[in-house]
């Protein structure tokens, strides 16, 4: 019964996000520059917000936007566990999520519609230092690391962004009951970067600190 009934709602709330979720099939019958017109203009805002795409020119949010994979995560379902190699980022289109140390029971910060979240433990190829679980129905944006240095050799905007963010300062986690040593790991792109500090900036470390 349990099960029936959390199947029964999940396919409610897709059914309630339908043309999110559908909308590539949804505008498969527009031309490809109308097309791409209109997903430009739905998810601009949600890839620009963060930094490393915040220069970036409507050709490489497009491309960006193209590769995003689209999820509906459930009431308390963890869509990322402390510990686990960062291997996408995440842009929250709908829903509330919370960021957590599990090992501690700390909330660290709530996030909503058009946040993100992960950016920095796929940059520095880390190991998230946070959880975050979905507390609404939540709709999903994901980006995986492996398209990352593509975007990266293509576009000399995100080049830079991922430059000065790799290069940032490690944070201060210990208040938080995390130990970034342990969880420290090789980068995955072609020079080694320095350890992440905070793979969800926005909490983490420090809730104005967007920018690292």
């Amino acid at each position: 019964a349990p099960l029936k009934h959390k199947l029964r709602q999940y396919m409610y709330h897709l059914s309630d996000t339908y043309f999110m979720m559908k909308e590539k099939d949804l505008l498969s019958d527009l031309s490809p520059d109308l097309k791409g017109e209109v997903r430009l203009n739905t998810n601009k805002a949600i890839i620009k917000k963060v930094p490393l795409f915040r220069s970036a020119n409507d050709r490489c949010v497009r491309e960006i936007i193209d590769i995003l994979r689209m999820h509906l995560f459930i009431p308390n379902e963890v869509i990322v566990h402390e510990g686990d190699l960062g291997q996408e980022m995440y842009f929250l289109k709908k829903g509330q999520c919370q960021i957590y140390v599990a090992k501690t029971g700390l909330i660290l910060d709530t996030v909503s519609d058009g946040d993100y979240f992960g950016e920095t433990a796929i940059i520095r190829a880390a190991r998230h230092v946070t959880s975050i679980k979905s507390l609404t129905y939540s709709v999903v944006f994901s980006l995986l690391a492996s398209e990352l240095p593509l975007i990266v050799k293509e576009h000399a905007s995100v080049r830079q962004a991922l430059s000065v963010m790799a290069e940032a300062p490690i944070k201060n986690t210990k208040a938080a009951g995390v130990d970034v040593d342990e969880l420290s790991t090789a980068n995955a792109f072609e020079k080694p970067r320095p350890s992440i500090g905070c793979d969800e900036s926005r909490a983490a470390c420090n809730k104005s600190a967007r920018s690292t």
